[in-house]
């Protein structure tokens, strides 16, 4: 996931002024708590914090860790078809969803007597957090942590405390399992792609690819951002003609009313003897309308749902800047910008053309003899 020139591509285009102004009108995202969104699709059970863990899909669908690995997949196929969409992705990456890790792990903070304490071996309940070494704590373990050498100038707050602060909490990066320390750099390797501490990265990843989170997060941050302001560009030119098409479909229904308007008139004189070739007409008038609607409305169905995939990209790439931390972003970037590349190289336009429904008229110099071609209905294309 380092950031080079391959990942930016001819979607990342435009000056940070553009970005941020284009974004200042977008509304923020935040993460759901639609019930839908917290079930995993395949098994239906809720998301956890623990064994029912989400996993991003390349499509930015999540399913269960448990599903990912033995309901989904299989070793005859090299990837899997999501349970939402049905889009074949492949097992090549599939991290955490940390958008709805965060809403999971907010949910349980409401719930005091839901976080466990970090350092305590009896699995105890968490009361207090140290804001140092952003690990909560139960009363036991926090009352050595105040009077250990080492972490008795550290900041102690009651969770309680931090209701109000929660997002901001969460958001920080946790500190290295291994050695305790702030984990500021990544490891860009294939085979790693993992925040990283100083020590992490002298030991066990000496001469890897390493770059600092905060530069990294930077330049895909706004790698992100300018591809979500081109495809809302995209949904944009796509809703005006969603517009002119809605208003086509409304003058072609007036059309039609019109036109059978003009042939009741028409032959209201005749009848008698022209009511049969009137019902073929009338037939023909409606055949071609709803042909031509029916073609419309596939044009109309094909742009809804390529705005719907990209309404959603949009979506969760605001969700995840918001409620992600750096490593994080950094984790789901590749997966991310992949399915961006994909809903942004379909079409905006699709082939149409409109139709003018017309009623021709013949002279009339001989009807008993010339009643069956009496008139036609034609469309023609608008210029």
């Amino acid at each position: 996931m380092a950031v080079n020139a391959e990942a930016h591509d001819s979607l990342a285009k435009g000056s940070d002024n553009e970005t941020s102004g284009t974004f200042l009108k977008q509304p923020v995202a935040t993460a759901s708590n639609d019930p839908d969104e917290m079930h995993c699709p395949s098994c239906r059970k809720i998301f956890n914090l623990r064994d029912q863990t989400p996993r991003l899909l390349g499509c930015l669908h999540s399913v269960c860790t448990d599903c990912l690995n033995t309901r989904l997949y299989s070793d005859e196929s090299p990837g899997i078809a999501c349970p939402v969409c049905r889009s074949h992705v492949t097992m090549e990456t599939a991290p955490l969803d940390y958008a709805i890790m965060k809403v999971l792990e907010m949910n349980e903070t409401k719930d005091l007597g839901g976080l466990k304490c970090d350092d305590c071996r009896h699995d105890g309940t968490a009361t207090y957090r140290c804001l140092d070494c952003r690990c909560n704590m139960c009363d036991t373990c926090m009352s050595y942590h105040a009077k250990f050498a080492a972490t008795i100038t550290h900041e102690l707050k009651c969770l309680s405390e931090l209701t109000d602060k929660k997002h901001e909490v969460l958001k920080e990066d946790k500190l290295c399992p291994q050695h305790g320390l702030r984990q500021h750099l990544f490891c860009c390797s294939k085979t790693c792609m993992v925040p990283l501490c100083s020590t992490c990265a002298t030991t066990d990843h000496n001469g890897h690819n390493l770059s600092s989170i905060n530069s990294l997060y930077g330049a895909v941050r706004k790698d992100i951002m300018e591809r979500n302001v081109l495809l809302a560009e995209n949904i944009t030119r796509m809703e005006n003609l969603e517009t002119r098409l809605s208003s086509h479909e409304e003058r072609i229904k007036e059309s039609k009313r019109n036109i059978e308007s003009d042939i009741h008139s028409l032959f209201s004189i005749l009848e008698d003897k022209v009511l049969a070739r009137k019902a073929e007409l009338v037939n023909a008038t409606n055949k071609i309308k709803d042909d031509y609607l029916r073609e419309l409305k596939g044009v109309l169905e094909q742009m809804r749902a390529t705005e719907r995939r990209r309404k959603d990209v949009i979506d969760f790439s605001e969700r995840v800047k918001n409620l992600c931390s750096p490593a994080e972003f950094l984790n789901i970037d590749k997966i991310l910008t992949a399915r961006m590349i994909q809903v942004a190289s379909e079409p905006t336009t699709f082939p149409f053309q409109e139709r003018k429904i017309v009623f021709g008229r013949k002279s009339l110099t001989d009807v008993m003899t010339s009643i069956g071609n009496l008139c036609e209905i034609t469309t023609s294309v608008e210029k």
